[in-house]
């Protein structure tokens, strides 16, 4: 899942994460996704997760930079490089979830 398109869509997905979800960006990308809110041990991994790259991020800010350069569409410029490139990593979390990808 480190395909073009599937970075790309990740990214789009944690720019509507964090413009969207301004208070709850990880409850409000869960719910993009799946149509529900994450139950409390999902958004602890998530957020768990979130930190994680944050961290990160923060202290590669060229790794950050690549992610957010992959695909055809720009990155949001008012959003802050370190934060968006750790949403997209949770983004990309969600989107491959097997209950994102299985219909059971």
């Amino acid at each position: 899942m480190n395909d073009t398109i599937y970075v790309e869509a990740a990214r789009k997905l944690a720019e509507r994460m964090i413009a969207e979800g301004a208070d709850d960006p990880i409850g409000h990308g869960f719910k993009l996704v799946l149509g529900r809110a994450p139950k409390t041990t999902e958004r602890t991994a998530l957020s768990g997760a979130a930190t994680k790259f944050l961290a990160f991020y923060e202290a590669n800010p060229k790794d950050a930079q690549g992610l957010l350069r992959q695909g055809k569409s720009n990155s949001s410029p008012s959003l802050p490089t370190p934060q968006l490139a750790a949403y997209a990593g949770v983004a990309s979390i969600l989107l491959n979830l097997d209950e994102t990808v299985t219909k059971e």
